[in-house]
């Protein structure tokens, strides 16, 4: 006996691989692209630098228990609210190639007292404010004569030259 093949079953058949094989090459054309692609990406270091000097200047005028040496980078110590000390955290020297001035601003959110501002290095800050500049805003606790009020710190960054592209 003869077996006779299904005509109908072989064309279903052909339709089904037509549209599966394709379909399958792109879905894994797709998947090798976009893991590629993730492997491939730079991790963006943009302005990590100019960050890192702000939170450094943060953390000089924040407060430090006499006791253990631990620094409270959420409270600012009004005593150490000065340019000398704000300029202790930078080390001019180590920055050659890197013209940038900082202004540090603590406003009282009861408005109790005016404003307070201090500069590292102003007449950079003035002259680099027309290039570039980075501003950051933090909630922050100031503590003068055991009493802590709240406040807002101001740090606005300006820089001569953009170091790293976007």
């Amino acid at each position: 006996m003869v077996k006779r093949f299904n005509k109908k079953g072989a064309a279903e058949e052909i339709i089904y691989w037509f549209f599966y094989i394709p379909l399958t090459a792109i879905l894994i054309i797709t998947l090798v692209m976009l893991a590629s692609s993730i492997l491939n990406q730079s991790s963006s270091t943009n302005n990590l630098e100019y960050y890192i000097f702000s939170q450094r200047a943060a953390n000089a005028v924040s407060y430090q228990d006499i006791t253990n040496g631990r620094l409270y980078p959420g409270i600012i110590d009004i005593n150490r609210w000065n340019e000398i000390i704000l300029g202790s955290a930078f080390d001019k020297e180590g920055y050659k190639g890197i013209e940038f001035g900082l202004k540090m601003t603590l406003t009282y959110l009861d408005k109790s007292e005016l404003p307070l501002e201090i500069y590292y290095d102003k007449d950079s800050y003035e002259v680099s404010k027309a290039f570039y500049s980075t501003q950051r805003e933090n909630y922050v606790l100031v503590k003068k004569a055991d009493v802590l009020i709240p406040a807002k710190l101001n740090i606005d960054l300006a820089y001569h030259q953009k170091r790293y592209p976007d």
